[in-house]
């Protein structure tokens, strides 16, 4: 989650990163191609807080727009991971429609793929 490069590794969707030298302090970013039903959205995404084993919050804009919340809990020996992932698609009325038709459920299973790529990656 902190190294931006290797966002591509685990999350679902993300084919290309370049991360600053900033990020993951707030203010860094990553810019990224994010893909999802055979589209391409060129985004960037920027560290807006961030507290290491607690909780992270990052914002990306470009051709979709929105919020990632993360929150961390130790849980039985392990940590328990949450990431609620909001966005925005242009176009008002005609891109929600499209929205909904198209991208929402696969951006919800890209989330629950790249959560388990992410549990996978930590568990090595």
């Amino acid at each position: 989650l902190y190294d931006g490069t290797r966002l591509p590794q685990w999350v679902v969707g993300v084919t290309q990163a370049q991360s600053d030298a900033v990020f993951p302090n707030p203010g860094g970013t990553v810019d990224l191609v994010y893909s999802v039903a055979g589209l391409n959205f060129d985004v960037v995404l920027r560290s807006v807080d961030v507290n290491p084993g607690s909780h992270a919050t990052t914002e990306f804009d470009g051709a979709i727009t929105g919020r990632n919340y993360w929150t961390f809990q130790p849980d039985d020996g392990g940590t328990w991971v949450t990431c609620v992932f909001e966005y925005d698609v242009p176009g008002g009325g005609l891109g929600q429609a499209i929205d909904h038709m198209m991208f929402e459920k696969k951006n919800a299973e890209n989330l629950a793929r790249g959560m388990n790529n992410l549990k996978a990656m930590a568990e090595g």
